[in-house]
């Protein structure tokens, strides 16, 4: 099968230039029937995904990256492959644990848009929006995320929202298909990308001392049982607010008052497999 590398030349501060570098010469050193195209503009690198078949798709860059890329491919018959090189690289952190092999996984869906590793409203939502604000600062790559958290604290306030026809005060409430968020926060340790099932986490309205031990939980993945802690598995499930809200979606925001989502079953062919000894190049970078 031919091997399409849709690169995003400013992921992971150049770090996907110097990786597609090395896979550029071990393809023709194989003398593999490959292509590499770099996008230019957000969004090009759905369109680009679009426009092959029978192709393994290589997606190079952050959880941004492959979403677009997800959402030019889904139910496609080409298959895809993640290779890291963003500042989260979360999506990976999960699929990187899987048996090697040809996997059919699911996405999820929010309205028109697919994701494939987690989608949240909520203090985590804000924090993933604020860290696009981090990254445009002179703040060191690994500090970006806990830049977000601190600068999120100062001006959050939890979120009125409508689920299911309930309506309470949420701090989060984050739909995930992976298992981790955030730069490496274990937000739903029991998710299955092939189980059919989208899993939901969530935490009622506490107070600002509360919200911190949950997120050191968090890290670890220790927050399952806890108090005001919420945790089960959906197929689908209606979020509405009477404003305009944000939801992250695999790094992304989208706004709107309204957010239906739902699981999309065996929605992408994985090919899980490390050809170019990505986890070696990726641990030396």
């Amino acid at each position: 099968m031919k091997k399409v590398f849709i690169v995003n030349p400013m992921s992971g501060q150049g770090k996907a230039l110097e990786i597609i570098k090395y896979i550029e010469s071990k393809c023709k050193e194989n003398h593999e029937n490959y292509e590499i195209i770099y996008t230019s503009f957000k969004y090009e690198a759905s369109s680009i995904a679009k426009k092959y078949n029978n192709c393994i798709i290589y997606a190079v860059g952050g959880d941004g990256t492959i979403n677009e890329v997800v959402n030019g491919m889904a139910y496609s018959n080409s298959l895809l492959h993640v290779i890291p090189a963003g500042s989260g690289n979360d999506f990976y952190k999960t699929i990187s644990k899987c048996k090697e092999g040809i996997m059919d996984i699911d996405l999820g869906k929010v309205n028109d848009k697919y994701f494939i590793n987690s989608a949240s409203i909520g203090i985590d939502s804000e924090i993933s929006n604020n860290a696009s604000l981090m990254k445009k600062l002179n703040i060191p790559k690994s500090q970006i995320y806990n830049a977000s958290i601190i600068y999120t604290f100062l001006k959050y306030k939890p979120y009125l929202l409508n689920v299911e026809n309930k309506e309470m005060l949420y701090s989060l409430l984050t739909i995930t298909n992976g298992k981790y968020y955030g730069g490496g926060f274990k937000i739903t340790p029991d998710a299955d990308l092939s189980d059919g099932y989208l899993n939901l986490c969530s935490l009622d309205n506490v107070k600002k001392i509360e919200l911190i031990s949950f997120l050191l939980n968090v890290i670890k993945g220790e927050h399952y049982g806890k108090k005001h802690v919420h945790n089960s598995k959906i197929k689908n499930i209606k979020v509405t607010s009477n404003v305009e809200i944000l939801c992250g979606i695999d790094g992304e925001c989208i706004r709107s008052n309204e957010f239906n989502f739902k699981v999309c079953p065996n929605a992408i062919r994985y090919y899980n497999h490390d050809d170019y000894d990505i986890k070696r190049l990726i641990v030396s970078k």
